[in-house]
């Protein structure tokens, strides 16, 4: 049974968690899947397109703003982490390390 490493959140660095294979999520990748998710095709006369694809298209600073919100709010939720200016899986991280806060 491998023992997790205590360490505290604050600690932590992305090159200690890419150093234990946990990678960075490709937020502009997963925003646009989950528009796409969420709100479905878009059509313009005869033609369909992907939600997250249009808004990044059509409006690449709507699609930043309301990626960064998203972000914002998973960070909220604790359902990631951000570290050093990129996110990673908070389920993830705790696979390999336990996570303490200040003062524990």
């Amino acid at each position: 049974m491998t023992t997790k490493k205590q360490i505290n959140e604050n600690e932590l660095t992305r090159e200690l968690l890419v150093e234990k294979k946990i990678f960075p999520i490709e937020t502009e990748g997963y925003y646009r899947d989950f528009l796409n998710d969420c709100c479905g095709e878009v059509e313009i006369g005869d033609l369909k397109y992907q939600a997250g694809r249009v808004l990044e298209e059509v409006d690449p600073i709507a699609f930043r703003t309301g990626m960064l919100e998203h972000f914002d709010c998973l960070k909220t939720d604790k359902q990631v982490l951000e570290i050093d200016g990129f996110y990673f899986w908070t389920d993830e991280v705790k696979k390999v390390f336990e996570l303490t806060e200040d003062g524990e």
